[in-house]
């Protein structure tokens, strides 16, 4: 199918008005068992999920944030096993990388995915289990035995602090509820793909809790090597959890200790190098004239070499992996006063990453690159949060994060000259902040917050760079402040209806260059960068519940983005002058009859820079899209399940997504990016009506179509590089609840 008639199809089913997979299921509560991934056959009205957006438990439908939620259910339901597969579910959300899901890059409404650079953190601040992960390396977001994983759209630096400018993605994992359950699942797929997981939980003594999960990853990977004659781009990882639970019976004390262990060991995302000039040069040994018209070729004016393979067949010459050691624990624990409940969140996680990509993805030794790094992060929080009881309540507090990150790079560039990078940065940063909300009437409440944050880092870097002959000796230290706010009105004209308009700045800390250094200018110090947002939004459930329909208007100015440009042959980061990113965001879902479940959303995205000179007196890019900010995205999901018998239900499923064109680089070259492109998915199955198993054949990029997540510019090596995306795949998957 070609992409005009996916996208043709996905609109379809958005026309539907149906709705979003954002508030599904009930969330995970003491008092319920493992949920089921099946829905339920009594009821139709829609449940409501609970979050804690705010830092309090809430229903979804009652914050006056732009935010998308999926408990177990949901994710199950969607076929979502990597929580980046959630960009092809929440509008104007993009979660991309060369290592999938291991070391995620998040943009959020057109902000945040440009930057490449194992010092500098992200615009979207990724939370697990309330703690901030700071370092692409602690991010890993698979998604196994979690309770939920929220998405907050717009800065959200008031309650989450530093690095939130675009916004927030905060995984929750289930704890321990004092009672004896647990779950198996496994899915296989095409190209051996296996992915098994097992949970489960049980009281050790009263008001004592373990639960413990195991997740086992395998694959033989989607690329063909034609040289060596073997898959590549498989996976064989391992994560664990261990947690413990404390809450005395009737006691105000609750606490959780979680431990994890994460062994990742990933390939590479399916790379291609195109040629900056026409199929016009030399071909390199063993290469002749292009015979794939599906492929596109381009000569490399530097070697000559022309890629004619398949799609999903290469020839590099390097080892593309990329190995994780972590090791994390995490301390919460809450105390209820009369008054307030006193949170202290305490945790260390520590990450060994060692990586390997063969850029010019030719059997040429180019450009290749090994990235490795050891980042330890301290984090603690405390948080104070008022009870109620009137018009007036309060959260106040303050959290210290100390990060350590030692870096050991090496970069063969054209054949034989190896560079090597190592350095050290230690980040030190702390924060105080208060969040207030009064509720004038029953129908208008005010809510106002502020944080101030301090910023420190020490860094060092000793460079060799023999291409140019540039030896680097590099020491500097630098301090930022700056203040993150919010304030909403929020108006209830009935009890389902909530509208709200908010205004709010979030602050992302500044950094320095790690990259292979091309000029002295890269020693230069990034500044901070600050988003200010304005926002009106409207949340809405109809229909005795089984309609909910969710818009948002928002406008945000970026000052001083950072952003990855050329520098030599090679990239370094700057400040862009400034840049908007306007747009809107619909999202609906319905539950019409029983057993009939539906979504859609509508992402409109308008990101652009205003104000940014790339090289002194050179052309300004006022005007051109940020990096993968599509002007349109859409998404649709379609459920059914129906009794087959009195303990048999059968299910079926189909959702697709739909997004315009997007571009990778400052100049919107087309080569950069993707011309837009369409998925359709789909699942067939049966389930115990109980919902204690169930088992399904599933399918995904069902109409083969071929797209891109983007590239890089490397005219400097002679080509454009670009990421593809996976083929169609196909399986089986069974589970099993007890």
């Amino acid at each position: 199918m070609n992409r005009t008639a996916t996208g043709f199809l996905i609109m379809l089913l958005s026309s539907t008005h149906l709705a979003h997979a954002q508030t599904p299921a009930d969330a995970a509560s003491p008092e319920l068992p493992a949920e089921s991934a099946t829905p339920s056959r009594s009821g139709e009205a829609l449940e409501e999920i609970v979050v804690t957006a705010q830092r309090r438990s809430e229903t979804l439908q009652n914050v006056p944030i732009s935010a998308s939620a999926f408990d177990t259910k949901a994710l199950s339901r969607l076929g979502v096993t990597d929580l980046p597969n959630l960009s092809s579910v929440v509008p104007n959300l993009t979660l991309t990388g060369p290592w999938g899901y291991s070391s995620p890059q998040a943009s959020i409404r057109g902000v945040g995915v440009s930057v490449f650079t194992q010092t500098t953190e992200g615009a979207v601040a990724i939370y697990v289990d309330d703690v901030y992960r700071s370092n692409p390396s602690t991010q890993s977001l698979n998604a196994y035995d979690i309770e939920r994983v929220e998405i907050l759209r717009g800065p959200q630096g008031t309650l989450y602090g530093r690095n939130a400018t675009a916004g927030v993605i905060s995984v929750i994992s289930r704890k321990p509820n004092f009672t004896t359950n647990g779950m198996a699942s496994v899915e296989y797929g095409r190209f051996n793909t296996v992915n098994a997981i097992a949970a489960g939980e049980t009281v050790l003594s009263e008001g004592v809790g373990v639960r413990a999960a195991v997740n086992y990853r395998y694959s033989d990977g989607d690329r063909y090597n034609l040289r060596s004659g073997e898959r590549e781009n498989g996976q064989d990882s391992l994560f664990g959890r261990l947690t413990f639970r404390v809450q005395p019976e009737g006691s105000a004390f609750d606490s959780t200790l979680t431990l994890v262990g994460n062994r990742v060991r990933n390939g590479v995302q399916t790379l291609k190098s195109f040629g900056i000039v026409p199929n016009s040069g030399p071909p390199a040994p063993g290469q002749g004239p292009s015979t794939n018209p599906t492929t596109p070729t381009g000569a490399n004016p530097i070697t000559g070499y022309v890629d004619t393979d398949g799609r999903f067949d290469t020839r590099a010459d390097a080892d593309e992996y990329e190995n994780i050691d972590l090791l994390g624990a995490t301390l919460n624990m809450s105390y209820d006063f009369d008054f307030a409940k006193l949170t202290a969140i305490t945790a260390i996680v520590d990450a060994q990453r060692d990586a390997s990509v063969d850029a010019d993805a030719s059997p040429l030794p180019l450009a290749h690159a090994t990235f490795g790094s050891d980042a330890t992060a301290f984090t603690q929080e405390l948080r104070l949060a008022s009870n109620g009881g009137g018009p007036l309540s309060w959260l106040a507090g303050g959290s210290y994060l100390h990060e350590r990150l030692r870096i050991n790079n090496t970069n063969l560039l054209f054949f034989a000259n190896t560079a090597t990078v190592d350095a050290l940065q230690k980040t030190d940063s702390i924060a105080g902040f208060v969040d207030i909300t009064y509720k004038i009437t029953d129908q208008l409440t005010l809510r106002a917050g502020g944080r101030y944050t301090h910023d420190r880092k020490t860094f060092g870097t000793d460079q060799v760079n023999p291409l140019i002959g540039l030896v680097i000796d590099y020491n500097d230290r630098k301090s930022w402040g700056a203040w993150s706010w919010r304030g909403v009105a929020e108006y209830r004209p009935t009890g389902r209806i909530l509208l709200y308009a908010s205004a709010a700045r979030g602050f992302r800390s500044g950094g320095f260059n790690v990259n292979l250094y091309f000029d002295t200018a890269a020693q230069v110090p990034v500044d901070p960068e600050t988003a200010t947002n304005y926002e009106i939004g409207a949340k809405t459930q109809w229909l005795d519940n089984k309609l909910r329909i969710n818009a948002t208007l928002f406008n945000t100015t970026i000052d001083d983005l950072q952003v990855l440009i050329p520098s030599g042959i090679g990239q370094k980061l700057v400040n862009a002058g400034r840049a908007r990113s306007r747009g809107a965001e619909i999202e609906i879902e319905a539950a019409p009859v029983r057993g009939l479940r539906a979504s859609a959303s509508l992402g409109f995205l308008s990101a652009k820079y205003r104000d940014f000179v790339l090289v002194t007196n050179g052309p300004n890019y006022r005007g051109q899209y940020l990096n993968y900010s599509p002007r349109f995205k859409a998404t649709a999901e379609i459920s059914y399940t129906t009794p087959l018998s009195e303990a048999l239900d059968g299910v079926v499923a189909i959702d697709g997504n739909y997004r315009s064109s997007f571009y990778n680089n400052p100049e919107n070259d087309p080569r950069s990016g993707d011309d837009g492109y369409g998925l359709v998915n789909g699942r067939i199955g049966v389930n115990g009506g109980d919902g204690a198993w169930d088992a399904s054949l599933w399918m995904r990029n069902i109409f083969k179509e071929k797209f891109s997540y983007g590239g890089l510019n490397l005219q400097g090596f002679g080509f454009y590089q670009q990421r593809l995306g996976e083929p169609r795949t196909y399986g089986v998957s069974l589970s099993y609840r007890f």
